[in-house]
């Protein structure tokens, strides 16, 4: 849980609303969705870190949840003795090694096959991750104070404030987007879970630069939609269809790595999903890994924010910003991504309090 320092949050917030009335962000990191093991997710928590510092800079609360992960699925071992047997035969036969060489050559991949083997037992599948994120929730909810408190002199507005539930935001980066996004997809688990459903839940959803899509979008979704680029508002069209599409071996091969041949295939793709009636904010950079369309088709925010103003016609409020001369790698620590995320968290707060009033409005009717 990074809560935000008194001092600093006061001199940067001094015209803001109180702390308190600030929401709850609640974030899933990111790690390529491996992680079983805490050594192995070591590397990439020093730079997870960089979100909820920020966050806890601009005066909010943010509780970050990391999930068990998978490890890199190797072949079965039916599979692996004949293409061993053949690699052998091929240096013994065509490129002429000495026995010596390839019983050395052989025992080194062997016992490499055999660390990869032991070294995933205990790997989490993707069910495993969102049944993570879920009980997490649940202990938030629980446990970590979601009540506005309220440091007025005026008792009016005291007795307004003191008790009211605080706004909720959930979502995610990298990774741990395209785990929450699946999440939030899924109802059931919720339910399974004794929470309420995501929409009575949850407020907001903020994505940071996550994979909303593990495949290609084909199919048309025939409404255009604005997005920011570093601010600034250009018209986009939603004929995802009509757009040349990037070759998906790629992503199946990460997903097939990640989770295996049985599971990789039926990994979710919320960008083939219906995200929930909730309003959507989705930072990310417009050249998310350099540029390169194999890759940066995994990190689909604009299409993503088009599919939930086509789903709701224009009713939920989303809104997509892309940031320039920033990757993948480099946005969470940037000035660059605390300024635009120190004014759109202002946007979100705002559109997820009319959406609340909303449900409210509609409960007592």
């Amino acid at each position: 849980i990074y809560e935000p320092d008194a001092s600093i949050a006061e001199s940067k917030n001094s015209n803001d609303d109180n702390l308190n009335t600030k929401p709850l962000i609640v974030l899933v990191v990111g790690s390529g969705w491996m992680g079983h093991r805490s050594i192995i997710y070591a590397g990439t928590s020093w730079w997870n870190s960089s979100a909820p510092k920020t966050f806890a800079k601009l005066g909010y609360t943010c509780v970050t949840i990391r999930h068990r992960g998978t490890f890199p699925q190797v072949p079965s071992i039916s599979v692996m003795l004949p293409l061993l047997a053949v690699l052998v035969a091929f240096l013994l036969e065509v490129l002429k090694y000495d026995q010596a060489e390839v019983l050395q050559i052989a025992s080194i991949i062997s016992v490499t096959y055999i660390a990869l083997v032991m070294g995933g037992y205990g790997a989490a599948k993707f069910e495993d991750m969102m049944e993570d994120v879920a009980d997490a929730l649940v202990w938030i909810n629980n446990n970590v104070a979601t009540t506005e408190t309220s440091s007025s002199n005026n008792e009016e507005e005291k007795k307004e404030k003191e008790g009211s539930e605080r706004l909720f935001i959930f979502g995610g980066y990298s990774s741990g987007g395209h785990v929450a996004a699946s999440l939030l997809q899924q109802a059931d688990i919720f339910t399974s879970k004794g929470l309420p459903p995501p929409e009575t839940l949850i407020d907001g959803i903020i994505f940071l630069s996550g994979v909303l899509a593990v495949r290609p979008k084909t199919n048309k979704i025939g409404k255009s939609n604005k997005t920011l680029v570093d601010g600034k508002e250009t018209n986009a069209t939603a004929q995802i269809s009509n757009q040349p599409q990037p070759s998906r071996w790629f992503a199946d091969f990460l997903t097939l790595v990640a989770f295996g041949r049985e599971n990789g295939p039926t990994t979710p793709s919320p960008l083939d999903g219906i995200p929930p009636k909730i309003p959507h904010l989705l930072l990310g950079c417009s050249k998310e890994v350099f540029g390169l369309p194999l890759m940066d088709l995994l990190f689909c925010s604009k299409e993503f924010t088009k599919l939930v103003e086509s789903k709701y016609d224009g009713s939920i409020p989303a809104r997509c910003v892309e940031m320039d001369s920033l990757n993948h790698w480099n946005i969470l620590a940037s000035s660059k991504f605390s300024s635009v995320l120190g004014h759109e968290l202002k946007w979100i707060t705002s559109a997820a309090s009319s959406q609340r009033q909303q449900r409210k409005e509609v409960k007592k009717d």
